[in-house]
C-alpha cells in the first residue's frame, strides 16, 4: 500500500504553525515552525511514526513535500504581521 493512498487523501494531514518569538520581546514574532499533524483516528497519527513509516517505505520525500504544501497553505492564511 502506498503511503499517499493511506494517509494523504485530501486534507488528512494538517500543518500547525507555532510562532517563534524573540526572547527579548516575547510579543515580537520572528517566524513560524510548521508542525505536521495527521488525524488521531489514523494508525499513523503520531508525526514521528508517520515519518518513520515513510522512510521505511521509501516515501520520505513525498511525505516531506506533502507536509510542506500543507504548511504553505496555512501560511497563506496568516494575518499580515508587519503592521
Amino acid at each position: 500500500m502506498r503511503i499517499s493512498s493511506f494517509v494523504f487523501s485530501k486534507n488528512q494531514v494538517a500543518a500547525l504553525l507555532q510562532p517563534i518569538v524573540s526572547l527579548k520581546n516575547p510579543k515580537e514574532i520572528l517566524g513560524f515552525e510548521s508542525l505536521a499533524r495527521p488525524p488521531r483516528h489514523l494508525p499513523l497519527w503520531n508525526p514521528e511514526t508517520l515519518f518513520a513509516y515513510a522512510a521505511r517505505k521509501e516515501h520520505l520525500l513525498e511525505t516531506d513535500l506533502f507536509c510542506l504544501r500543507a504548511a504553505f497553505h496555512e501560511a497563506k492564511l496568516l494575518p499580515n504581521l508587519n503592521k
